[in-house]
């Protein structure tokens, strides 16, 4: 197991909810399940932070991350703001050393 579902929320948990997921990634999947580029109709914030309580900035772990044409390498705790309509993705786990 690479990843482990923690919580969900959606409107069919609750009626008139927004999305929201979280997950702990524990290790990059031997198979690639990187997401193909997409837009969302609404806004969107993605968020990673350590599982290291001695290092909560330190992720542990190395993400690549696209906004529109342009790659983002994430090493710290971080949280994406994506605006309605920009092209995101692919999401690449290159590297998990702990939990995140």
């Amino acid at each position: 197991m690479w990843a482990k579902r923690v919580l969900w929320m959606d409107n069919d948990v609750v009626p008139g909810a927004f999305q929201m997921n979280c997950a702990w990634y524990l290790r990059p999947p031997v198979k690639s399940t990187e997401s193909l580029p997409h837009v969302h109709d609404s806004d969107e914030i993605i968020g990673f932070f350590s599982g290291n309580p001695d290092k909560p900035y330190d992720l542990g772990a190395e993400i690549e991350f696209w906004l529109e044409d342009e790659m983002h390498p994430i090493t710290s705790s971080s949280m994406i703001f994506i605006p309605h309509g920009m092209t995101h993705c692919p999401l690449i786990l290159r590297r998990v050393d702990t939990p995140i």
